[in-house]
């Protein structure tokens, strides 16, 4: 299901991106043949040439066919040079023919020299789209032309055709290698782009990877935690009904059991729940009122020092008065409770443990500590299940959610929670914006 769903992160975002990198060399393609087609048109323009004194466009005489050409041509007469001072721009390769009324070339002019073949061939074309008023293309053994061709009359009355050609071979030319460097182009970034975009896609992905994982494991790590007083329970009313005479007295030991076993079950349970309303709180962002810090810590220690004298535990505790910080007073106590029960759990024997609160940086920073002999993997310590001693947590009756559930308290009050293990002592550091 995630390489599915990876899969079509990445086919979305290639998709997109696309068809925006293809329509922007489109346009950049387009732009470029509408420039090279105003130039040629522009040229053709130029190069209209002056049978029999007249331009048969617009009736106006034109001496100059191509605007600044290396030759410009008098009416019927040869070619002249320009002025030896005369600025002389790179000669352009334009036609003009005049065709009779049957199509044949009465008049030519061009600036280099071809083969009949190649006017009456041009010719012909041109003629047979005579109806069409804007220029064409046509390509020949010579390279591609492009051309107009419009009737007139000459000096006599009588009609004529009058074609201008320009050579379009530079503007083709460049049009391909344009294309082709924007194909090159095109392929390179697509590909950079899968590249970056399998990168992200797998970055984008890991984080629901994780959360899935978690969840499969919550969901085993759950089931097993249940099943295990289930199989208990079951088994001691089995016993039971096969005593079927006795009283329930004598039955005691097994009714015990299963009550034991029930009570476990209830307090995974609640966890759980506890669990579920936390992350539902963080979900609905519940608002969170002024509390004493000082005062909900100070309420958790007096509750425990009877366990912790009963254990002989050796027990230090600072809190300073008066900070505040906003939150939920139960989830607060409840986040006290379970450091300082965890610590008592896995506290070395005859061991210390340490408990201070104060404000230092604009945060209530809460630190609970204990003597710890046992190697403990820092970053696992707060996943739901875990357990850093197996057989000791059992014989406690820890189920490895407590520092879960403290996490997620310090998260809905926009805090952090850290471990670190420094001198014999397993250190938790809990850190909640201060008032």
């Amino acid at each position: 299901m995630l390489k599915k769903l990876r899969n079509k992160f990445l086919a979305l975002n290639m998709t997109l991106i696309s068809v925006l990198l293809i329509a922007a060399f489109a346009l950049v393609l387009a732009v470029s043949i509408s420039s090279a087609d105003r130039e040629l048109d522009s040229r053709i323009q130029r190069n209209i040439f002056v049978f029999g004194g007249g331009n048969p466009a617009d009736g106006r005489g034109r001496e100059d066919m191509h605007g600044r050409p290396d030759y410009v041509f008098g009416n019927f007469g040869e070619p002249r040079q320009y002025e030896e001072d005369a600025e002389r721009p790179e000669p352009i390769e334009n036609i003009s023919l005049r065709l009779g009324p049957g199509g044949e070339i009465l008049e030519k002019r061009a600036q280099l020299d071809y083969d009949d073949e190649f006017y009456e061939y041009v010719a012909g074309a041109a003629l047979a789209d005579r109806e069409k008023t804007d220029s064409r293309l046509i390509r020949t053994d010579n390279g591609y032309y492009k051309y107009r061709i419009f009737e007139g009359e000459n000096e006599l009355g009588e009609t004529n055709y009058f074609l201008n050609l320009t050579n379009a071979d530079a503007q083709i030319n460049m049009l391909k290698n344009l294309a082709i460097t924007l194909l090159i182009v095109l392929i390179a970034a697509l590909l950079s782009v899968f590249l970056i975009s399998l990168f992200f896609a797998n970055r984008a992905i890991r984080p629901i990877e994780e959360a899935w994982d978690k969840q499969n494991r919550f969901i085993a790590d759950a089931s097993h935690e249940l099943k295990t007083p289930l199989t208990t329970i079951n088994t001691n009313v089995d016993v039971l009904l096969a005593h079927g005479g006795s009283t329930i007295g004598e039955e005691r030991k097994w009714l015990g059991y299963i009550k034991d076993e029930a009570e476990r079950m209830s307090e995974l349970t609640n966890s759980l729940l506890y669990l579920a309303r936390l992350d539902h709180s963080a979900a609905e962002k519940t608002d969170l009122t002024e509390i004493s810090f000082s005062q909900a810590a100070e309420s958790v220690i007096l509750v425990s020092e009877a366990v912790i004298y009963e254990k002989r535990l050796n027990f230090s505790e600072n809190v300073e008065d008066d900070i505040f910080i906003k939150g939920d007073e139960g989830q607060i106590k409840q986040l006290v409770l379970i450091l300082l029960d965890n610590a008592m759990k896995y506290v070395s024997e005859k061991g210390e443990i340490r408990l201070e609160l104060k404000k230092s940086g604009g945060k209530a920073r809460l630190t609970v500590s204990n003597s710890y002999s046992g190697e403990l993997e820092e970053r696992k310590v707060f996943d739901r299940f875990y357990r850093a001693d197996e057989s000791r947590a059992r014989s406690s009756g820890g189920y490895g959610l407590g520092l879960a559930i403290a996490k997620s308290i310090t998260d809905l009050h926009k805090g952090s929670i850290g471990l670190k293990t420094e001198e014999g002592f397993a250190v938790f550091t809990v850190e909640i914006p201060a008032l």
